[in-house]
């Protein structure tokens, strides 16, 4: 503040407003030459008188908001009253800032494919987020999928909902990472795939950001028909042999299978010839009793109706895996 004048100038104040999008630096305010009577974001001083061709000087700092963008303009305003021969004067001063700088945000991942079966939950991607430019940034993060599926970005891999997100700040130099979690749809079908492309944006510069594709493959078991073979026609008394095979013609593995064939009307069941096998090789025998967890079992009789020949839980576990047939024997004879 220079008094241009040939007279002393007093009872001098002076005001600068912070604009809103810059934080005031407290600590940072000196006045040469008077006062510092700053009370919130506006710097004020109370100033000595300041003799002809005099001058005191007001200094402070304000930082620009890490939230403004790229080509916001600012207008800073001082403004000092003061009076000359008990005359009241105003004076001002306008300092225009253009807030300049480069965004830079670089998407990285350390696996960038899956297969996943129909109906899975708690899936996810990894995805490297680095700010690449010399000022802190927040990037808003965004996904499209072509066939449908919802995404989360979320903070951690446990993909807890809590801690889903949609945006991260990043200080200059960064980097974090944020998971993309997902569920398949349990419609999928099988070889059916989504390629879902990950988006960080800088709220800085929207026109900078980079993008991470991922691709989601299902692997889905289809048994697409099932084969029963017996005798056109028998005699009573004849000994009857069904076969059932029926073959998993996905890319996934069939998982927790369960047989069922009731036992013919007019026949009964012969003991001990319930035989299956997965894949090539001879089949193998089970007992009738479900007790030796061998996987099948004769239930509800010998006979029609109620009973049957059950193969899978609760007597074990079969699974078919991709590719893979299954066979089924028993024998009945005719009543």
């Amino acid at each position: 503040i220079t008094n241009s004048g040939n007279s002393p100038s007093g009872n001098i104040s002076f005001s600068t407003p912070v604009p809103a999008g810059m934080t005031l630096d407290p600590a940072s305010i000196v006045v040469t030459g008077g006062t510092d009577t700053t009370v919130g974001s506006t710097v004020t001083a109370t100033l000595n008188p300041v003799a002809a061709s005099g001058t005191a000087t007001v200094y402070f700092e304000a930082t620009v908001n890490a939230t403004v963008t790229k080509g916001t303009a600012f207008a800073v305003t001082s403004t000092i009253n003061h009076s000359i021969v008990s005359v009241p004067r105003t004076a001002s001063d306008t300092e225009n800032l253009t807030v300049s700088g480069t965004a830079v945000v670089t998407l990285s991942a350390p696996a960038t494919t899956q297969t996943a079966s129909p109906g899975d939950s708690g899936l996810f991607y990894q995805l490297d987020i680095t700010n690449g430019a010399t000022i802190a940034d927040i990037f808003d993060l965004t996904y499209v999928s072509p066939s449908g599926w919802t995404y989360v970005f979320n903070t951690a891999n446990t993909c807890n909902p809590a801690n889903d997100i949609t945006s991260v700040n990043l200080a200059a130099g960064a980097t974090t990472s944020v998971y993309l979690c997902f569920s398949t749809p349990a419609a999928a079908a099988d070889t059916s795939s989504d390629i879902v492309t990950a988006t960080a944006r800088s709220r800085f510069d929207i026109s900078v950001f980079d993008d991470q594709n991922f691709t989601t493959t299902i692997a889905a078991p289809v048994i697409l028909t099932v084969t029963k073979n017996a005798p056109a026609a028998a005699n009573p008394n004849d000994v009857i042999t069904y076969t059932v095979s029926f073959t998993n013609t996905g890319t996934g593995n069939a998982g927790s299978i369960i047989i069922s064939d009731a036992i013919p009307q007019y026949t009964t069941y012969q003991p001990g010839t319930i035989k299956y096998q997965i894949g090539a090789g001879p089949l193998v025998t089970a007992t009738d009793s479900g007790a030796d967890a061998d996987g099948a079992a004769l239930v509800g009789g010998a006979t029609w109706p109620g009973g049957s020949i059950n193969v899978g839980a609760p007597y074990g576990t079969i699974s078919l895996p991709a590719g893979q047939s299954f066979y089924l024997e028993f024998q009945v004879k005719v009543n």
